[in-house]
């Protein structure tokens, strides 16, 4: 696990993509503290290999890395010539990495007259994975069990079988704060982390070490909201947190956002924006309820110390503060911003009716 979570943090770190948790596991989302972050596509083997010589040499390698990875080349050179072939680079970022994308997985699972598109009425069996995460079969998803929505699309062949992983492909699971805690003093140092620019980003506080609720939080800013939190906002209609069969069912009024040239199929690359389409319908959905107002976004402006919360010296319209400040603690969370602009939103829209 180690070997393949360095080598995504050093393509991160080298074509500045948001490379550092599996897409099909979770949507792509905001950057980290501080971190302008892009989408690019995967590298490959061409953006490596300067001289065109069909090969990456160690040279080529160590001088477009950065100096704390230079010494990963002999791991990748697994058959020691000196060189990196477009074979050996082909296992690490397909086989280890990437896997198939988004698209190709919902044409395997949904493609049912093998054209390789998806149609309206193909669309619709995404619907069967309800009962596939709803693991205690109480007719609800709760957000645990919609985080494992991907996980199923991935393990459910076109006959609602679990199908074996692709050969070759490797657990992709980004590694937990035990993992990181080597010595188990319940905090990070440098020297625990892949990336040293990790300490300058989740270290809140600024005492050198990054304890648990520092990384939970960094690395929920970095990956943002996970699927199930995604599919709740999109979908949860009577805003109980959980989705009943019903509501999961309007996960089909995503196609439209899919099918991008409007012939009424979805492609596989079209498909492949099946991630970045649920989180922006996510977003509007949400945004609505608070009369425009991204709350995320609101907090990413104004939580300056990035502690879950906005005081009075980081919102100083008083009046505005007061009104979100619910409770009157002194302090915002997201929970009490949301439910201040959703009834802000309310009383507009019954005033407007009344007008």
């Amino acid at each position: 696990m180690k070997s393949t979570f360095e080598l995504i943090t050093l393509l991160a770190l080298v074509f500045g993509g948001a490379l550092m948790t599996s897409a099909q596991d979770m949507p792509p989302q905001g950057p980290p503290p501080g971190m302008q972050m892009r989408q690019f596509p995967m590298p490959t083997f061409a953006d490596f290999d300067k001289n065109k010589d069909k090969k990456i040499s160690k040279e080529e390698f160590q001088a477009q890395v950065p100096s704390f990875m230079a010494d990963r080349f002999d791991r990748l050179d697994t058959n020691k010539d000196g060189f990196l072939d477009e074979a050996e680079w082909n296992a690490v970022t397909q086989g280890g990495f990437r896997g198939p994308r988004t698209g190709e997985t919902l044409v395997k699972f949904l493609d049912a007259n093998s054209d390789s598109n998806i149609s309206t009425a193909e669309f619709a069996k995404i619907l069967v994975l309800f009962d596939s995460l709803d693991k205690d079969k109480n007719g609800e998803l709760t957000i645990d069990e919609g985080n494992e929505f991907f996980r199923a699309l991935n393990q459910t062949d076109a006959s609602n079988r679990p199908a074996a992983p692709p050969q070759g492909q490797m657990n992709r699971q980004m590694p937990t704060f035990a993992d990181m805690d080597k010595n188990k003093d319940k905090k990070l140092g440098k020297d625990e982390l892949p990336n040293p620019m990790m300490m300058e980003r989740f270290d809140t506080n600024k005492d050198g070490f990054i304890d648990e609720a520092e990384w939970n939080t960094g690395m929920q800013s970095f990956r943002g909201p996970r699927t199930g939190e995604t599919l709740v906002k999109f979908l949860d209609a009577n805003g109980d947190s959980k989705l009943s069969k019903d509501e999961f069912a309007k996960m089909v009024s995503s196609f439209n956002a899919l099918d991008k040239d409007k012939n009424g199929e979805i492609t596989a690359e079209e498909g492949n924006e099946f991630n970045r389409v649920l989180t922006q319908l996510a977003s509007e959905v949400a945004n609505k309820a608070t009369g425009g107002v991204d709350v995320t976004q609101l907090f990413t402006n104004l939580d300056k110390n990035k502690d879950g919360k906005i005081t009075a010296d980081e919102l100083t319209s008083e009046k505005t503060f007061k009104a979100l400040d619910l409770n009157g603690d002194g302090s915002i969370t997201k929970e009490e911003a949301t439910e201040a602009l959703k009834k802000q939103a309310e009383r507009k829209k019954a005033a407007s009716s009344q007008n």
